[in-house]
């Protein structure tokens, strides 16, 4: 017998989700695997959204973020020397 219990209502306006555990064979384990792949997409779409928000301020900047392991090549987009030392004395 499972020691964590909860209770769920749900308004007429859910009646539909209701009768759908209701129809499950284990109700507990659906809801279960339901927050945990809400928990790993919210993680993964934090993720993507933060990528997003970089992104768009290089590319305002006209700043290139690249993840190669390649040696750095400056092709006149990237910051320079200079640009990160000023970054580096602002904070």
């Amino acid at each position: 017998m499972a020691k964590n219990k909860i209770s769920v209502s749900f308004s007429k306006r859910n009646s539909d989700l209701y009768n759908i555990l209701k129809a499950k064979d284990n109700s507990s384990s659906y809801i279960c695997d339901l927050i945990r792949t809400d928990l790993e997409t919210s993680n993964e779409g934090l993720e993507f959204k933060i990528e997003q928000i970089l992104n768009k301020i290089l590319k305002d900047k006209q700043l290139i973020f690249t993840t190669s392991d390649r040696p750095f090549e400056n092709t006149g987009n990237e910051a320079t020397d200079e640009d990160v030392a000023l970054i580096l004395n602002i904070f």
